[in-house]
């Protein structure tokens, strides 16, 4: 469980890499950037999924 666990949050990392390249640039000039919530929302529950599916089929 502990590996599925971190293969997902490795995944959210690499599906969120855009938005933080994103939100660092616009902070570098000194504006705000915020990721929609259906987005951070979206990325949670496929990172939810992707765990109990591996963890299922693991045990």
């Amino acid at each position: 469980m502990y590996s599925a666990a971190m293969l997902a949050l490795a995944l959210l990392l690499v599906a969120m890499r855009p938005d933080v390249r994103r939100i660092e640039k616009k902070h570098r000039l000194g504006e705000t950037y915020e990721v929609p919530k259906w987005r951070t929302g979206l990325y949670g529950l496929l990172v939810t999924a992707f765990a109990v599916v591996v963890t299922f089929l693991v045990l």
